[in-house]
C-alpha cells in the first residue's frame, strides 16, 4: 500500500476500494463468494492490521475469507484473482464508486463525532504523520477519489509479495466427565442450653 505519510490519496484509494469489495452484501467479492458461489459464509477486508492509518509505512491490505472444510484455499484465491483482475481491466463502475465513497465518508463523519474518538484521531495523525488536521480533512478527501487514481490501475491487484495464511480451528476432543466425589455428612449432636443460676455478688447482695 502507498505511504500515508507522502502518498495519502493513494492509500485513500485502497480505503474506497475495500469498501467497494466487501463492504456490503451487494459488494463485488461478498456478493460472488458468499451470495452467489458459496465458497464463503463471510469475507472482509481492511487497510492494515489495526484499521485504516492506524501505522505508519510498510502498511498491508488485509484480505480475511471464513469458509468451510469443503472449499479449499485455492479455490478461494483463484476466485478472488479473477474478480480483482476484472476490476483492474475495467475499473468499477461510476455508481458503485459513489456509493462506496458515499457510505465510507459517512462512517468517517460518524466516527469522528464521538469526541473521544476524535482526541485519540487527534493524536494519532500527529504522532504518525504530523498532520493532525486530516481529523476534519478526511472525510472531504475520501469524498474526492475518482476512477482516475484507482490503485488497480497502477499496478497489480496482488502483487508478488503477497502472503496467504490459512488457519484451521481444532475440532474439540471428546468430553471427559468429572467424577463426583460423594460428601461426608457429619452428623450433628444435639446442642443443649445449660443455665447457671448464680447467686448475686456485689453491691446488690442481700
Amino acid at each position: 500500500m502507498p505511504d500515508a505519510g507522502t502518498g495519502l490519496d493513494g492509500h485513500l484509494a485502497h480505503m474506497v476500494l475495500g469498501e467497494l469489495l466487501t463492504g456490503r452484501d451487494t459488494s463485488r467479492l461478498k456478493h460472488r463468494l458468499v451470495h452467489r458461489a458459496p465458497l464463503a459464509t463471510d469475507i472482509s477486508t481492511s487497510c492494515g492490521l489495526f484499521g485504516p492509518l492506524r501505522a505508519r509505512d510498510p502498511e498491508t491490505f488485509v484480505c480475511v475469507a471464513m469458509h468451510p472444510r469443503e472449499t479449499t484455499t485455492e479455490q478461494l484465491l483463484d476466485a478472488i484473482d479473477t474478480e480483482l483482475a476484472g476490476l483492474a481491466a475495467t475499473g468499477p463502475e461510476q455508481r458503485e464508486l459513489a456509493r462506496s465513497r458515499a457510505l465510507l465518508t459517512s462512517a468517517t463523519w460518524r466516527g469522528f463525532d464521538n469526541i473521544v474518538a476524535r482526541t485519540r484521531a487527534l493524536g494519532t495523525y500527529e504522532l504518525l504523520f504530523g498532520a493532525p488536521h486530516l481529523v476534519d480533512e478526511l472525510a472531504h478527501r475520501l469524498a474526492a477519489v475518482d476512477a482516475a487514481g484507482w490503485p488497480p490501475q497502477r499496478r497489480t491487484c496482488i502483487p508478488s509479495g503477497a502472503a496467504c495464511s490459512a488457519s484451521c480451528p481444532v475440532p474439540p476432543g471428546p468430553r471427559i466427565r468429572r467424577r463426583r466425589v460423594p460428601r461426608i455428612r457429619r452428623r450433628r449432636r444435639p446442642m443443649t442450653r445449660t443455665a447457671a443460676l448464680l447467686p448475686p455478688s456485689g453491691p446488690y447482695r442481700r
